[in-house]
């Protein structure tokens, strides 16, 4: 018995079952890619293949700028050229081009927009928020420009088959209580480390009265709890979304066995759900939106592939109608099919357009993620200081909407509204003077299963000859990508030798001014060697501008208690840094400046003050590919790449 999870991995590596936990090769049906990360996947694929090199397949690579659209940043302009260029070279037919009447918008909406996705398929995009398309049935999952690199020029991908935890979701939502409030209860109850290298399920009845956008929400939120993927069973409202929007008519699907094993299964009752929030600085900050009334709002943002869809602006136009927000209301479509539905959806004769403009929001911006990362300093509606902002977007970690002191707090579209009108955090219960109980938080019922042990591997690992000694910097739990390296280098591509330089010298330059520069040596390398941390390091992107960032400084290694999926799986592809464990916390063990000494061979971590010894955890099923040298290292080894 399998989920659909591993039905679908198992069909895409040519086998009859696949087990939790153990290593696969599989193919893969669509390669997303974007301006951020197109030119470094693009240079990788170069590098590695060679310059006459071919895609995979020229209509399983889809190219959709999205995030440094509307600014006039040089290299942002830079890098959507050179994908521009790699179109041409390769005569792809799916590239989204700025500026012409082609382009979409928001890759994660615009994808299956466009018809690209389908229930069964195995999707891999340079962007965390790629689970977003689990909605449809298919397995989709976010990879840094290694991984991508190597599955645009052979079309498959190793990856570890994750456990399934299972989502249950029954009853009837209460009015104005939507999908973005069901995850962030989800993401606050289990915690952003909760389902770390898992596959979320998402299935009961309120799943099935969802419409697809509102199952977009939930599965791109995955992520955000640590998941490798998120995913909805298919149903009849998948296929006729499919045939909508791809012209196909017939469509398979692939069912999970209801019996197969799962790592959990949480089992809740949404009639019981309020409109809620996520307070600075992790989407795991739940509070239901009645209890942060005291919190004055300088801005609300509606829009992103969480927010920005054509039904999340019909939530907020609902609340909208009739009233004036207090402060500044920022609107930006996903895609331009979004951005049409306004001027045309009506509501009591009035298009959405209408209501927002009688409503005195902002005017509505052009499609793209805008304000949701940061991005360069031109950006619209990116925070300058010490804002507070009610947005519609998935993460709130410090800096993440520019200043590194303004405060995040993620809510639906419907709370945004209210919140727009109020001038401080509102449910939208209050402004639509609709019946609201108290906020009663109950836990889910929770059933544990038994994780699956994976077959034992027939390869084993070589250990690394390798002493690293130096100075340590030490840090804490859920060190984001944003802190390691802030969305506005991401216009820095790796595989360009001066630009990997500069990614060194603004390694960590997201952290709160209270720490130590890490990159503080004349020359913009780092005078530390290795960085301790707590649990759940790396979470966030999975752009892998992080551990590179990391390596391009002159730092060898990580040290942490455990790591995001993304964050370990990158560091791993491209051999920059050693991503290790240790079974006990380590931070107050040591402090910033201190020496010691890492032994990779005997897996060890010696504090030179003293000669204490901190036996490290092993190695799991990634040792080979780190002792290799990286993915590609292993790849060739094994004869699946030349």
């Amino acid at each position: 018995m399998m989920t659909i999870t591993e039905k679908i991995l198992a069909r895409a590596a040519g086998r009859e079952q696949v087990v939790p936990g153990e290593s696969i090769w599989v193919k893969a049906d669509v390669l997303l890619t974007h301006d951020v990360c197109g030119p470094g996947t693009i240079g990788v694929f170069h590098r590695e293949f060679g310059a006459d090199a071919k895609v995979f397949s020229k209509t399983g690579v889809v190219i959709m700028p999205d995030h440094y659209i509307h600014t006039k940043d040089e290299k942002a302009h830079r890098n959507i050229d050179i994908d521009r260029a790699f179109v041409r070279e390769q005569g792809l037919p799916y590239f989204y081009d700025p500026g012409t009447p082609s382009y979409v918008g928001v890759c994660h909406v615009g994808l299956p927009e466009k018809g690209h996705v389908r229930p069964g398929q195995v999707i891999f995009g340079t962007d965390s928020h790629t689970c977003t398309h689990g909605a449809l049935g298919a397995f989709a999952t976010g990879i840094g420009n290694t991984d991508a690199g190597f599955v645009m020029g052979t079309g498959k991908l190793l990856i570890k088959v994750p456990q399934t935890i299972r989502f249950v979701l029954n009853g009837k939502l209460p009015p104005f209580v939507t999908a973005k409030d069901v995850i962030l209860r989800i993401i606050g109850d289990i915690g952003v480390d909760g389902a770390t290298y898992c596959a979320m399920e998402f299935c009961g009845e309120a799943i099935r009265a969802m419409s697809v956008e509102e199952r977009m929400t939930i599965c791109n939120m995955a992520i955000e709890a640590g998941a490798k993927s998120g995913i909805v069973p298919p149903d009849e409202k998948t296929l006729e979304y499919v045939r909508t929007h791809s012209g196909e008519q017939e469509i398979s699907w692939v069912e999970g066995d209801p019996e197969a094993p799962v790592l959990a299964t949480y089992t809740y009752d949404v009639s019981t759900f309020v409109p809620c929030v996520a307070k600075p600085h992790l989407p795991g900050n739940y509070a239901p939106a009645s209890a942060c009334r005291e919190v004055k709002v300088d801005q609300v943002y509606i829009g992103s592939c969480t927010g920005g869809k054509t039904e999340d602006f019909l939530w907020a136009a609902k609340v909208l109608k009739g009233h004036r927000v207090s402060v500044r209301t920022c609107l930006v479509p996903a895609t331009c099919e979004v951005m049409r539905a306004l001027t045309t959806l009506t509501i009591d004769g009035e298009t959405l357009e209408q209501i927002f403009v009688n409503a005195g929001c902002e005017p509505i911006q052009r499609p793209s993620c805008g304000a949701c990362l940061g991005g360069p300093v031109d950006t619209y509606a990116r925070t300058k200081g010490n804002e507070v902002v009610v947005s519609t977007t998935n993460r709130n970690f410090i800096g993440r909407m520019g200043s590194k002191t303004s405060q995040i707090y993620l809510a639906s579209p419907a709370t945004a509204a209210a919140s727009a009108i109020a001038g401080h955090v509102e449910s939208p219960w209050t402004i639509l003077d609709l019946p609201c109980a108290e906020p009663v938080r109950e836990a889910p019922q929770c059933v544990r299963g038994t994780p699956v042990t994976p077959p034992l591997s027939q390869e084993t690992a070589q250990p690394i000859a390798c002493k690293i000694t130096g100075k340590v910097y030490v840090l804490g739990d859920n060190i984001d990508t944003d802190l390691i390296i802030p969305t506005m280098y991401l216009n820095l591509v790796p595989t360009i030798p001066e630009e990997y330089r500069k990614l060194g010298s603004h390694a960590l330059a997201g952290l709160p001014d209270s720490y130590p520069v890490f990159a503080s040596n004349p020359d913009g390398t780092t005078p530390y060697a290795i960085i301790i941390a707590g649990k759940n390091f790396g979470c966030g992107s999975s752009r892998e501008h992080a551990p590179i960032a990391i390596g391009a400084a002159g730092c060898k290694a990580v040290v942490a208690e455990s790591y995001a999926r993304i964050y370990f799986r990158n560091a791993v592809a491209t051999g920059e840094v050693f991503p290790l464990e240790t079974p006990v916390s380590l931070q107050d063990a040591f402090k910033t400046g201190d020496e010691a000494t890492l032994d990779l061979a005997k897996g060890t971590l010696t504090r030179e003050s003293d000669g204490h010894v901190f036996a490290l955890a092993a190695a799991d099923a990634v040792a080979p590919v780190i002792a290799a040298g990286g993915l590609f290292a292993y790849a060739r080894k094994n004869h699946m790449a030349k």
